[in-house]
């Protein structure tokens, strides 16, 4: 030991820089006989052993544990117990645990050997737990203009029933100034987008002017909607959509909800048959697929007079047919068809 003119003591060192410059070696293991300064109690054993690793990347350590013989027992190390911040690459920290640097700034892994793997706890211990309170955060966000910085989006877990263990997951993100939820999983596993509250696995509520859910399958074959129940057998197909745009489901059932509690001036249809009559049933081949169809152009029904069967999609500007209406109108033909020709009938059967 050597103590400089200037009170520096040196340990192992003759040429101290410091208040207490301590040189020891370094040694791939960890125990008590290892490490370049060890701290202990006066009582117990108990203690902290301080030590840099001998081989790249010479990782310093600090180890808490029964210095007398670590095998035996390693305990807990606190930093500021009582109060304070501890920064990491920062000399600033602005919170409890402040990590600043570049690229991968966190990593937990997990030794386990059974299923259980790397955990996070983020718990809120509120001596008045309430529902709404926010018992967990993750917000993201950094520089969007020079240095003045702003949170980009955040994941909330929140109490929806906190008497009876009920939590919530809300997905937060920014557009421009606002920062609202945008949407959630409630306490049923429900996944709710654009609302609060549903009853359905899956609850959209849409941006008005905007396509409210988007389906693309990027091949020319195959199922883009699928619909199963155990109607039928478990998890039977009810209902699909195919990548060619047909429809389909098991019992070639469709229809309206059509009850008279939702209708109101209710009279009998005016003729159809000229209307039916100026459609053009056209045979045609659809470009996106090259094959043959029989069916109408929407064009074609506005120019016979028809246009409130032709509707328009103001995104994408194309046009199309309300194809069930046409129905409708061909079945009140028919029935003027019908009078039509039981009248001729009767007539003839009166000629003598």
């Amino acid at each position: 030991m050597r103590i400089t003119s200037s009170g520096l003591v040196g340990i192992n060192e003759n040429n101290p820089t410091h208040a207490l410059h301590v040189k020891g070696d370094t040694s791939d293991t960890i125990d008590e006989t290892k490490g370049t300064l060890k701290l202990q109690g006066t009582t117990g054993g108990n203690g902290l052993i301080f030590g840099t690793i001998a081989s790249s990347p010479y990782t310093s350590y600090i180890q808490s544990a029964f210095v007398a013989d670590t095998s035996l027992a390693q305990y807990a190390l606190a930093l500021n117990p009582i109060g304070g911040s501890v920064g990491i690459g920062t000399t600033s920290p602005v919170a409890k645990l402040h990590i600043n640097g570049t690229g991968d700034l966190l990593r937990l892994t997990s030794t386990n050997s059974s299923s259980g793997g790397a955990q996070i706890d983020l718990m809120h211990f509120s001596p008045s737990p309430a529902n709404d309170d926010i018992h967990g955060m993750i917000n993201f966000g950094g520089y969007y203009s020079g240095t003045t910085q702003a949170y980009g989006s955040s994941i909330r877990g929140v109490w929806n029933g906190v008497a009876a263990r009920e939590g919530q997951i809300h997905f937060y993100t920014r557009k421009g100034s606002s920062f609202t939820e945008k949407a959630r999983i409630n306490e049923d596993g429900n996944f709710l987008i654009g609302t609060s509250s549903g009853t359905r696995r899956l609850d959209v509520t849409g941006i008005a002017g905007t396509q409210t859910v988007g389906f693309y399958r990027p091949d020319t074959s195959g199922q883009v909607v699928v619909v199963r129940s155990d109607t039928g057998g478990t998890g039977t197909i009810n209902f699909r959509i195919a990548s060619s745009g047909n429809v389909q489901n098991t019992n070639n059932s469709y229809g309206a909800i059509s009850d008279v509690s939702l209708k109101s001036n209710i009279t009998d249809a005016n003729s159809q048959l000229q209307d039916i009559m100026n459609v053009r049933v056209r045979s045609y081949t659809l470009d996106s697929t090259g094959e043959t169809h029989l069916g109408v152009i929407a064009q074609e029904l506005e120019e016979a007079g028809m246009g409130g069967l032709v509707e328009i999609d103001t995104e994408d500007n194309l046009k199309g047919v309300k194809y069930s209406v046409l129905y409708m109108k061909a079945i009140k033909a028919l029935q003027e068809a019908v009078i039509r020709i039981e009248a001729l009938e009767a007539a003839q059967a009166n000629t003598p």
